[in-house]
């Protein structure tokens, strides 16, 4: 969305404490599905196929906030549609 309209959903403008950086980054990488109505969340499998690359295993508590990241951004991009 802020590529698109240079407008950033205030959830997402944090200031990150050092140790989240590395999770932040992994979600920034993280690749999506195209859709038919756009982009599509990310799957398991590509949080599955990123930690095999990356050689990485995230926890369950940072897999919940990599999904809520990505909660927060599909929603802001419908929003912005």
């Amino acid at each position: 969305m802020a590529k698109n309209t240079g407008e950033v959903d205030p959830r997402l403008e944090i200031r990150w404490p050092r140790l989240g950086l590395p999770l932040w980054d992994a979600y920034k990488r993280l690749d999506r599905q195209s859709v038919m109505d756009g982009i599509g969340p990310i799957t398991l499998a590509g949080i599955h196929a990123y930690q095999s690359l990356y050689r990485v295993r995230f926890s369950e508590w940072e897999l919940d906030v990599l999904q809520m990241f990505d909660r927060i951004a599909l929603e802001a991009l419908h929003k912005a549609a």
